[in-house]
């Protein structure tokens, strides 16, 4: 029982400070790549697959043609099935404007990978960019992101996600998630120095055409697979900072929440995937990387409640079982008083933290229930947000 707990731990810090810790030491010695910035660019579709986006399209249509591109070289496709508001409306005002627009509906609503691979073999462009209806680019963001495709190694390139707040209240699940994404993104700077970062978020992220491998209709998290794949056959991902993508936290606790079960989800799918692929077995720093950032992550949160269940029959040993009881309860306590902030839209990071951490597991614990009992919707009901 002793070694459990302590291994249990070993697991539990390791995944979530030893890993990052590790990669800093790693690559220190590593130098940096230098890219030339004036006169490569290739070929780009960036890619839109949006489903009743009305409040948000003609914003991020306006963005897409101010970004600083040859738009001789650019040019941006809406992927629209199933919607039924405003959005296609809008979208073909701007392409009966614009050449570089072009608009693909159809009626039927069959989840987002049946829609963009559904328009996959018409790209013949030599990159293609995934962006998000709702994510908003820095203007300079595709000159960044293609930079790297100068290297022949690099297949594909992950932009930088930052969560921005439109409201003065930040509640706790607000100030969570951007902290949140501040970690994953200096992670992935970490990744990416030492070899390829493990996984791509859909806000944004670019692939060479050629190397973009259809994937299965039911896959649920298709912007993780898309972006991996191409490391299993030698490639490389890597993360560019300053290519940023804008978007606003979720619409509170419940909304965050069911984003988090979804993605849970579609990571344990995503993991039989991968270690059903001989190619993984044969990448021995992608199955390092992807076991450390994201298969013990799965596990994160049966480990917390076995470390719990097993200290409350070892305190009777007195000592650092005492100790390690009462600094969990201290743990339990703040994320309790988190979670009733949040209720009242009080931002304190000491309780703000622990809260979003304690939710953001049991979020995995329950999209690990849904997974194993075949729970699994390509089709869901996109989280609101603030």
């Amino acid at each position: 029982m002793f070694f459990v707990v302590v291994f249990s731990l070993f697991l539990l810090c390791y995944t979530y400070v030893g890993y990052f810790a590790l990669l800093k030491i790693l690559t220190l010695f590593q130098s940096p790549k230098k890219l030339n910035k004036d006169d490569y660019f290739p070929s780009v579709i960036m890619l839109v697959a949006a489903y009743n986006e009305e409040d948000c399209i003609e914003e991020k249509i306006e963005n897409c043609l101010s970004l600083d591109y040859p738009m001789t070289k650019l040019s941006f496709w809406f992927v629209t099935d199933g919607s039924n508001d405003r959005t296609n409306t809008i979208i073909e005002k701007y392409s009966n404007r614009y050449s570089q627009i072009k608009l693909f509906y159809e009626k039927e609503r069959k989840g987002k990978i049946n829609a963009i691979q559904r328009v996959q073999h018409h790209i013949d462009s030599e990159i293609v960019v995934f962006t998000d209806a709702n994510s908003i680019l820095n203007i300079d963001a595709i000159r960044l992101i293609t930079n790297h495709f100068q290297y022949e190694k690099v297949a594909v390139v992950a932009g930088n996600k930052i969560i921005i707040s439109k409201t003065k209240t930040k509640a706790a699940a607000t100030l969570g998630e951007g902290l949140y994404w501040k970690f994953e993104n200096r992670l992935k700077q970490l990744e990416s120095d030492f070899d390829s970062v493990i996984g791509a978020a859909g806000e944004l992220f670019a692939i060479r055409k050629e190397l973009w491998q259809k994937i299965r209709t039911d896959t649920i998290i298709e912007d993780f697979l898309i972006s991996v794949l191409p490391i299993l056959d030698g490639y490389q991902l890597v993360f560019e900072p300053k290519a940023m993508a804008s978007e606003t936290a979720s619409d509170g606790v419940a909304e965050e929440l069911k984003r988090k079960k979804r993605i849970a989800t579609g990571s344990w799918q995503a993991c039989f995937y991968l270690m059903g692929s001989s190619k993984f077995w044969n990448q021995p720093r992608f199955i390092f990387q992807y076991f450390s950032h994201k298969f013990l992550r799965l596990l994160s949160p049966f480990l917390m409640i076995l470390i719990l269940l097993l200290n409350v029959f070892l305190i009777q040993e007195g000592g650092f079982w005492k100790s390690l009881l009462y600094l969990q309860g201290i743990f339990y306590f703040m994320a309790l008083c988190g979670l009733v902030l949040s209720s009242r839209k009080v931002k304190i990071n000491l309780f703000s933290v622990p809260f979003y951490f304690l939710m953001m597991n049991y979020a995995i614990m329950i999209g690990t229930f849904d997974y194993f009992l075949g729970n699994r919707k390509v089709v869901w009901e996109k989280s609101k947000r603030l």
